[in-house]
């Protein structure tokens, strides 16, 4: 009878472990397949965007813990900013150039901004990419607070999805969310080790967050990334997409981004997305 018994249990935990193995390798292909799939998507996004410029409302705002503590709102700097962003893929470095071209601040219309963006395309020559760079390093003077301008742009984590970079990563599965009514698949990730594909000041920052992809096309409908600079500050950032009408592309609708000092203070941003519209230009623009 013992024997039995026992052949019995060793039957019935052979068949659980062997359903557990099976269910794990069957989440593992199915994660393989939906990581693939967002990877192609990702790809194919900048392919799609070549050159597309949109309008950004940006709000800044930095709150003190001291005066938190005095029990008022914590607020003690408030900043709206209006600019154009501009997306640009640079092919040979597998990532967009995001580059903001600031319009107004607080209201006020900086005029000597207008119409920067179309001069720096237009003007002849492979030095485009410089220029661009330039005005997007001029105008982070109109920031407040402690923004780093190198991570404040909704595409930074599509570039983690990418094929070139997904091995760099870990991913898990982790439900499912809807998101403008259909459904998504929730994928976690972390950065593997270094270097990092990020990095603050020529240093390493290892990233972590969470990707929302679609499970029939890859398509992504939000992503989220958070990590912390070799000085302790914290930082987040989460960008919402949502299908355009006119590119038929999804496109960043909108951005939170947070920036936790040891201090205790802080700097929140939303920046919202609209009128996406393609550049044209007569000439063929080459991306060095």
């Amino acid at each position: 009878m013992s024997r039995l018994i026992n052949g019995r249990l060793l039957h019935v935990v052979t068949v659980v472990l062997a359903a557990v193995m099976t269910a794990q390798a069957q989440r593992s292909g199915a994660l393989s397949d939906l990581l693939a799939r967002a990877g192609q998507y990702s790809a194919g996004l900048q392919e799609n965007l070549g050159v597309v410029i949109a309008d950004e409302d940006y709000t800044q705002d930095v709150w003190s813990r001291t005066a938190r503590l005095r029990a008022s709102t914590g607020r003690i700097l408030s900043r709206k900013i209006r600019s154009e962003m501009l997306f640009v893929q640079l092919p040979q470095q597998d990532i967009w150039l995001t580059i903001r071209n600031v319009l107004a601040v607080d209201g006020k219309s900086v005029p000597e901004n207008k119409e920067r963006l179309e001069r720096a395309l237009r003007e002849p020559g492979f030095g485009y990419v410089a220029r661009l760079r330039t005005i997007d390093a001029e105008n982070a003077r109109y920031d407040i607070g402690h923004v780093w301008r190198t991570t404040g742009y909704p595409t930074l984590a599509l570039r983690f999805v990418t094929p070139s970079y997904q091995a760099r990563f870990a991913f898990t599965l982790a439900g499912q969310e809807r998101l403008s009514g259909e459904a998504f698949e929730k994928v976690k990730y972390y950065e593997l080790g270094v270097p990092s594909v990020i990095q603050v000041n020529e240093s390493d920052v290892t990233s972590a967050g969470m990707m929302w992809i679609r499970q029939s096309d890859g398509t992504i409908g939000k992503t989220s990334v958070d990590f912390k600079t070799p000085a302790g500050m914290s930082i987040s950032i989460t960008t919402e997409f949502a299908k355009d009408i006119k590119l038929g592309l999804w496109l960043p609708r909108r951005m939170q981004e947070r920036y936790d000092e040891l201090s205790g203070d802080s700097t929140t941003c939303l920046a919202s997305y609209s009128n996406f519209r393609r550049f044209e230009t007569s000439g063929r623009l080459i991306v060095q």
